[in-house]
C-alpha cells in the first residue's frame, strides 16, 4: 500500500524533525487491527489521530500528533502533524476541514495522484529516510 503526505506535513515534518522512517513504523503499529476488527483512532471519514514520537527520550504521549487519511487496500495520505505542547487537539472546523480532504484524496484515481506529485503537492513515503 502506497503512503503518500500532502505539502503542508512535509514542511511540518522538517520541523520536527520527523523523517519517512518514523512515519512507516508509527503506520504499522496503526494497521494492527483492534480485538473487534477495527482500526485504532479512528475520527470518521478515513480520517485517523495518532501519536508520533518527536520528542528524543520521551516517548510518544508527549511527542507530537499526526492525522492521516487512510482506506484499506488503496492509500495511506498524512495530512496533519503538531507537537503536543504547541496544541493539545485540532478545533472542529479543522476536523472537519481534514475529513473532506481525506475524501476527496482517498477517492482521487491515480493518475490525479500522480498529477499532483508531478506538482510537488503531493509526496511519495521513502521508508528508507
Amino acid at each position: 500500500m502506497k503512503q503518500y503526505k500532502v505539502k503542508k506535513f512535509v514542511s511540518e515534518a522538517k520541523k520536527l524533525n520527523v523523517t519517512d522512517q518514523s512515519l512507516s513504523e508509527t503506520l504499522s503499529r496503526f494497521l494492527e487491527i483492534d480485538s473487534k476488527g477495527r482500526q485504532k483512532n479512528a475520527l470518521g471519514a478515513g480520517l485517523y489521530k495518532l501519536r508520533l514520537a518527536t520528542n528524543e527520550g520521551q516517548g510518544k504521549s508527549s511527542g507530537s500528533r499526526t492525522l492521516l487519511a487512510f482506506k484499506k487496500e488503496s492509500r495511506i495520505i498524512w495530512l496533519h502533524l503538531f507537537a503536543k505542547n504547541d496544541k493539545e487537539n485540532i478545533t472542529a472546523s479543522e476536523l472537519k476541514k481534514l475529513k473532506l480532504l481525506a475524501d476527496i484524496l482517498l477517492s482521487m484515481p491515480d493518475e490525479e495522484v500522480a498529477r499532483l506529485i508531478n506538482a510537488n503537492e503531493l509526496y511519495e513515503v521513502n521508508e528508507n529516510v
